[in-house]
């Protein structure tokens, strides 16, 4: 049976530095503290392979302390004092027939053997006690035998008698939840001895779910196969992670000891993401998934059936030998109608599809390549549109083409994609074709000596009329103003703006994107043209009318604009509280990858604070060597203050000084 928590949490369990789990663990560990001197002890309560132990484990390292430590299991917990049988062993015979005795016994063995100090106890698992166990444990931290520190993966199923100890303030609880993402970085750099690039930890993070075990042997893995590099002093990721290293290892043993049916419903789960409840009923008894089910290894929910620690599906399905993949994808293929999935699910499918060399049909290809663009995957989004022939390709496809090698950092691939566009609209698809020119008129804009984006903009123009009803054609034509005022401010022309910025970004019957667009173009014209006042009345309703309200790619570009505004204003205290507000590791809603590196340090550098934009842009720099996919060199380079000429690495010579290096020698994966 497989352990408590999530199925890759528990199987990791205790394969790692037990000192990499203390990291960003600092409050935690002083509410242990305070238990202990404030009470009879606490309570530490998360998933397993959260750190729970090591926590514990420091707590315990006072040397007042005489620790003990009795383990709570399901085998001991099915026993009357099983998890305290190596003690009662130590005790005169036929103490344990008579509980009072038991007692008075245990005490003076623990007060013996402490020597003069305070007996700790650290009760691992305290919910596997058995009754008579937990009651032994209560009665002797009431008669202030002992303290006592204990973990747990659900305190709630411990026995009443602990939980009274809780209740009743004589044990203090502790929630221990995973790593935010700064305390992972935190962790990433104690692991490797140096700086690591947000792109590094974002990728990290999302695949170990903040859990400290898999952040720490994903980060050596990784390091290990050359997708973290170290690049000037900095660690930046070179490529996709690889899930072929220890963290593999660990599962494939782990799984080996599992139940043939329930090893193989986890491998399904861990391919396939979420599986409706009676597709998993055809193919595995109710037993098999009722006993995961109660060792929590998986979860059954309304959408179906799927493994608990759902980030960390990748690692186990890397741990699947080829072949048995392909077996499992037939058996299921036959089954399943993609259409039904969860979005969730869907995106795992066609990725496995792939992986086994299936086939998938346009539309299937299409929603999955839009879920992974909406989960910031644009590669897998180009695998996805490519697995369907060119001739099979709908005006729809091209779009989600297009956009994917934008996200990707491929604005020339781009360009190239869309060919000859027509010059009116297609009949079957017309909003597509929009689209597909405005797409192209932004591609102009940032790739010089391609085409004049003005010109695209005015084939559009007259053809929106007949496109649509009146709300339709009203959203277009704003789009285009849009359009022709961020050419005008990235040329360095604030006075060609049209007329027009303000009344969108007020306009209600405009969606929130294409009023936010024109809020934060409205705010560069003002920060062009010398208005101050006027740029800083804008930036609390930027704030409160439209953080949360978009998709990632609108709100990185936002708020990139609203930042440069402020920058050309000279307000740099209030750019650098935009970016602080904004690059928050347990909802990051802007500034993605390194963006966030990048503006912050530049605003170091612009206030004088050497030190710190050197640490920031350093491994900005790095990472952006080696990828950018987020355009953030193109982004940089359109500032109309001209202070972020970061199109090369930034690096210290031996005399101290900041230095640049030419643009071309670093360029990789960006448009231009």
């Amino acid at each position: 049976m497989g352990m408590p928590g999530g199925v890759v949490i528990g199987m990791l369990s205790g394969t790692e530095d037990v000192q990499d789990q203390l990291v960003g663990r600092d409050e935690a560990l002083a509410e242990l503290v305070y238990g202990l001197e404030a009470a009879a002890g606490a309570v530490v309560a998360g998933p397993a392979g959260i750190g729970k132990t090591a926590l514990v484990r420091a707590a315990a390292a006072d040397p007042a302390y005489h620790a003990v430590t009795v383990r709570g299991s399901r085998v001991s917990g099915q026993t009357p004092f099983g998890a305290l049988a190596w003690m009662i062993s130590d005790l005169p015979e036929g103490a344990a027939a008579r509980p009072e005795r038991l007692l008075q016994e245990l005490g003076s063995l623990l007060e013996e053997r402490a020597g003069g100090k305070q007996v700790l106890l650290l009760l691992d698992n305290v919910e596997f006690l058995d009754d008579w166990t937990a009651l032994a444990v209560s009665q002797l931290i009431r008669r202030s035998d002992v303290r006592v520190l204990a973990t747990a993966v659900n305190f709630s199923e411990s026995s009443p008698d602990i939980l009274a100890l809780w209740t009743e303030g004589l044990l203090h609880r502790v929630d221990l939840g995973p790593l935010t993402m700064e305390q992972t970085r935190r962790l990433m750099q104690k692991i490797l001895g140096g700086p690591v690039s947000t792109m590094a930890v974002q990728s990290i993070q999302r695949h170990s779910g903040g859990v400290p075990q898999l952040v720490t042997l994903l980060t050596r893995d990784q390091a290990g196969v050359g997708s973290l590099v170290r690049l000037d002093g900095a660690w930046a990721l070179a490529k996709p992670l690889v899930f072929s290293g220890q963290v593999a290892e660990v599962i494939t043993a782990r799984l080996q000891k599992l139940p043939p049916d329930e090893r193989s419903l986890i491998q399904l789960l861990a391919l396939s993401g979420d599986l409706p409840l009676s597709v998993v009923l055809k193919l595995f008894p109710a037993d098999t998934m009722d006993s995961l089910e109660e060792a929590r290894m998986v979860e059954v929910s309304g959408q179906g059936v799927r493994l608990s620690g759902r980030s960390t599906d990748a690692a186990i399905a890397a741990a699947i030998a080829p072949g048995r993949s392909r077996e499992l994808w037939e058996e299921i293929s036959a089954l399943v109608n993609p259409s039904l999935l969860s979005p969730w699910a869907t995106l795992r499918f066609a990725r496995w599809t792939l992986a086994c060399q299936g086939t998938l049909d346009p539309e299937t290809a299409l929603l999955a390549a839009g879920l992974a663009s909406a989960s910031d995957d644009p590669l897998s989004a180009l695998l996805f549109i490519r697995a369907v022939p060119e001739d099979h390709r709908s005006p729809a496809m091209l779009l989600a083409e297009v956009r994917a090698l934008k996200e990707s950092g491929d604005c020339s691939g781009a360009l190239r994609a869309l060919g000859a566009l027509p010059p009116s609209p297609y009949p079957e698809d017309p909003e597509t074709w929009v689209e597909l020119m405005l797409q192209k008129a932004a591609l102009l804009q940032v790739l010089p000596g391609h085409g004049d984006a003005a010109e695209v903009l005015d084939l559009i123009t007259p053809e929106i009329p007949a496109l649509g009803g009146n709300a339709a054609r009203h959203t277009r034509e704003a789009r285009v103003l849009l359009m022709r005022s961020a050419l005008a401010i990235d040329s360095g022309r604030p006075g060609d703006v049209p007329d027009g910025l303000g009344a969108v970004a007020v306009d209600r019957t405009l969606g929130p994107p294409v009023r936010l667009q024109a809020l934060v173009l409205q705010a560069q014209v003002l920060a062009l043209s010398g208005h101050g006042e006027e740029l800083l009345s804008l930036l609390q309703p930027f704030k409160d009318g439209f953080q949360g309200t978009q998709g990632a790619n609108t709100l990185d570009a936002v708020h990139i604009r609203m930042f440069l505004a402020l920058v050309a204003a000279g307000e740099h205290r209030l750019a650098e509280q935009l970016v602080v507000e904004l690059v928050d590791g347990s909802n990051r809603r802007a500034f993605r990858g390194s963006t966030g590196d990048v503006a912050i340090g530049v605003v170091h550098a612009l206030c004088g604070r050497t030190d710190s934009a050197l640490e920031l842009l350093t491994s900005a720099a790095g990472q952006i060597r080696l990828q950018d996919p987020l355009d953030v060199l193109l982004s940089c380079r359109h500032s109309p203050h001209r202070f972020l000429r970061f199109g090369g690495t930034l690096r210290k010579p031996a005399g101290g000084r900041l230095q640049e290096q030419p643009t071309a020698t670093v360029r990789r994966n960006w448009c231009g």
